[in-house]
C-alpha cells in the first residue's frame, strides 16, 4: 500500500503548480480537503507551517512540502492517520 500511496502523491506532484492559493486546496486535491477544514487543521498545528507562505494577504501552499506531509498521513489501516 505504501507504494500505491507514493504513486498517488507523485501524480498530484505532476499536476499541481509548485505554489497555489490555499483556497484552491479542494480543487487541487480532488475534493479531499475543504479549505475551511484545512485552515482549521493549520491553526491547530496539525499541518507544518513550512507548507505555507504568504503573498500579501493570501495564504499560499507549497506543493512539495504539503505533498510530503500528506504522504506521511496516508495509511491503509482503518482508523489510522488520514487526510
Amino acid at each position: 500500500m505504501k507504494d500505491q500511496n507514493f504513486a498517488i502523491i507523485e501524480e498530484f506532484r505532476g499536476v499541481m503548480p509548485a505554489v497555489f492559493a490555499g483556497t484552491q486546496i479542494g480543487e487541487r486535491t480532488g475534493g479531499t480537503f475543504e479549505w475551511t477544514y484545512f485552515r482549521n487543521m493549520r491553526k491547530k498545528w496539525n499541518i507544518p507551517e513550512e507548507c505555507f507562505i504568504h503573498s500579501g494577504n493570501k495564504l499560499l501552499i507549497v506543493r512539495d512540502v504539503f505533498l510530503d506531509w500528506w504522504l506521511e498521513q496516508l495509511t491503509s489501516e482503518e482508523g489510522g492517520a488520514h487526510a
